[in-house]
């Protein structure tokens, strides 16, 4: 992965979008396929989820795009890129809907802003 989506913090019922980057070699570009999962469930599209992606001779670019989120959408997300032959995942990033309070996400945000600038 070449680069990570972020961790987020949103208000309610606002739009919200996660990108990835990939490379494979430029023989294998026609194969790269980027999913989504959220909290470990992978995630289709439909009328609050956009999963698309882009190519370019150097790798694929991958972009989920929720709409109007709600508590629910509150977690984890990752982005798994998989030419066929290889398998890449990105680390965690977390969606915090504001105005939805969870303690447990606010502690894995804290958690994941230390780790992100102390590696």
């Amino acid at each position: 992965m070449v680069s990570q989506p972020r961790t987020v913090s949103v208000d309610k019922f606002l739009d919200v979008r996660f990108n990835c980057t990939s490379t494979t070699a430029v023989e294998e570009l026609h194969l790269l396929k980027v999913t989504w999962s959220h909290n470990g469930r992978p995630i289709s599209n439909d009328s609050r989820h956009l999963v698309t992606q882009t190519m370019t001779s150097q790798g694929g670019h991958g972009h989920l795009r929720l709409y109007g989120v709600r508590g629910s959408d509150n977690g984890q997300y990752e982005c798994t890129a998989s030419n066929g032959l290889d398998v890449a995942t990105s680390q965690p990033a977390y969606l915090l809907v504001k105005g939805h309070s969870s303690i447990f996400y606010n502690f894995l945000a804290f958690v994941h802003s230390i780790v992100r600038f102390t590696v």
